[in-house]
């Protein structure tokens, strides 16, 4: 039995489709799929207006959930809520921030490198590893210079404009947890059951014995009458 083989020229355009899937216009060109990255394509004043209002929404959520925990029926609660509900809704935005600069992080990474890595798996699963490869892409000229343009004017000013609005989310959610530290509100405390001070009728009660326990003999018995 012969084993079948790939023909040379169905195994050359596998790999130039591998290489096509791990080049760097690829990963740039899937942040415009991404559901989050693809924001920092928005005009900055759209790009605001959706982590605004985002904010705005867990703002609403965080003051309705502190309003349970810091009843707002002082002046000081009420204070310590807001800033609590502000220091919420900044770290909630902190961490989307930081999904969307992780993404494009590593699209800007794939620009500027001269090279790229390119995985994937042959037909001939004999070997060891399953038939799985990897190996190393160098970029044409003409892919450098086209990368390095999208780099310079795309991806790294996204990159550092992210970084800003990083740093300023981070930076105000501690500065409201602190605020609200500092105003000190009251926290609701659960309310204690109250003791049922009625005894169960056939039930031996402690309460009722003046007498000690370790009294000896009839002794114990004519100090519980």
């Amino acid at each position: 039995l012969r084993r079948a083989r790939v023909p040379r020229a169905g195994f050359d355009k596998m790999m130039l489709d591998n290489q096509d899937e791990f080049s760097a216009i690829t990963r740039y060109q899937e942040l415009k799929e991404s559901p989050l990255a693809s924001w920092a394509f928005m005009e900055e004043k759209d790009f605001l207006f959706r982590i605004g209002s985002l904010f705005a929404v867990n703002l609403v959520l965080g003051l309705v959930f502190l309003g349970y925990v810091y009843v707002p029926d002082s002046l000081a609660n009420i204070v310590t809520d807001g800033f609590d509900g502000l220091g919420i809704s900044f770290t909630l935005n902190f961490f989307l921030i930081l999904i969307i600069i992780g993404e494009w992080d590593t699209a800007n990474k794939a620009l500027v490198s001269k090279i790229y890595v390119v995985e994937g798996r042959s037909r001939d699963q004999s070997s060891g590893d399953g038939g799985s490869y990897a190996y190393k892409v160098e970029k044409s000229k003409k892919e450098r210079r086209r990368d390095k343009l999208l780099s310079s004017y795309v991806s790294e000013p996204v990159v550092s404009r992210l970084r800003a609005y990083l740093l300023a989310s981070i930076a105000l959610s501690a500065t409201s947890f602190v605020g609200g530290n500092v105003i000190g509100g009251s926290m609701r405390m659960a309310e204690e059951p109250e003791e049922d001070d009625e005894e169960m009728p056939g039930l031996y009660s402690l309460k009722r014995t003046t007498g000690g326990m370790n009294q000896p003999g009839f002794a114990y018995f004519t100090a519980r009458s």
